[in-house]
């Protein structure tokens, strides 16, 4: 059974009413849009304000089934304000070791909250000049701004997740050696030995604690990797009789502050912020809307799929 237009149309009228068709179409379309764009700033907002909550919160750190790495963290916005944690490190001067940030110290920023809060009001000011600076009726300028509105949403969701591919992905990155926290940031200073990175993956704070040690410390045995790890540990490892590596770093030699080392413990502890949870999966969900209206303006463009990327 098949449906037919009576009278029939000739062919040119056919076009013309298919083209009338399609442009009212477009502007039900580009009307309806101006509401998503007023739901998408509600939900952008929302977003914004967990990741810059005026409301402490504090964390929780453990190593599951050890005594490694004990404490809490406190997070204020994109800052930490607060923090103890005690390490149960061979290579340090004393064990236990507390690290203390008191309330007192200055705070130090989380950058990925930072960028990701930049990115979250540069999509506000997109969703701004949609809605009130430019031509509402003009679909290739809504499109355009629907396609750096879905730039913006996914490059905050990207600083709250992490590198791709997870913690290999970050371990190759080695972000670590230029965002370690500078030593004077805790009361006492951190021990010259130490690295304390702290950041965020998958919308968790991860508190990485490394003792690094020089290689060029024992002199001539610097070259089998010896000085600060021992001379009977360093033979070892040269000869391939070593005791297995620890930790997913330790055969690897890195330049931190100007030397040469090797990471000698690594103790790496992830503590799930539910601020941070609540804010990634509304921009889950916000990045699915721009992406949903982004496909609907395309179709009724006439544009191909590969052309909206």
């Amino acid at each position: 059974m098949s449906t037919a237009a009576w009278p029939p149309l000739s062919a040119p009228d056919l076009r013309a009413a298919e083209e009338a068709s399609l442009a009212n179409e477009l502007r039900w379309l580009l009307s309806s849009l101006q509401t998503t764009l007023k739901s998408l700033s509600s939900g952008l907002d929302e977003s914004l304000a967990l990741l810059q909550s005026s409301s402490p919160s504090t964390l929780p750190l453990s190593t599951p089934r050890s005594e490694t790495l004990k404490g809490t963290i406190t997070r204020l916005g994109p800052l930490v304000t607060k923090a103890s944690i005690t390490l149960h490190l061979t290579s340090l001067p004393t064990t236990p070791y507390t690290l203390a940030l008191p309330a007192s110290a200055p705070p130090f920023p989380l950058q990925a909250l930072s960028t990701a809060a930049t990115r979250l009001r540069e999509c506000l000011d997109v969703v701004d000049v949609s809605r009130w600076g430019g031509d509402a009726t003009s679909a290739p300028f809504i499109a355009g701004q629907l396609r750096l509105l879905q730039e913006h949403v996914a490059e905050a969701k990207g600083a709250l997740t992490g590198p791709v591919g997870g913690r290999e992905a970050e371990r190759e990155a080695k972000v670590w050696l230029r965002e370690s926290i500078e030593p004077d940031a805790f009361e006492p200073a951190l021990p010259s030995n130490l690295a304390l990175h702290v950041h965020v993956v998958d919308a968790s704070v991860v508190v990485t604690v490394r003792t690094v040690a020089d290689v060029e410390a024992g002199g001539a045995a610097a070259g089998l990797g010896l000085g600060s790890f021992g001379f009977r540990e360093g033979v070892a490892r040269a000869l391939g009789v070593g005791r297995k590596a620890e930790h997913d770093e330790a055969e690897e030699v890195v330049e931190w502050r100007g030397k040469e080392v090797r990471v000698r413990e690594k103790v790496r502890v992830e503590s799930q912020d539910p601020s941070l949870m609540a804010a990634l999966a509304k921009l889950a969900a916000l990045e699915h809307t721009v992406l949903a209206a982004r496909r609907a303006l395309g179709v009724v463009m006439g544009e191909d799929e590969g052309e909206e990327s």
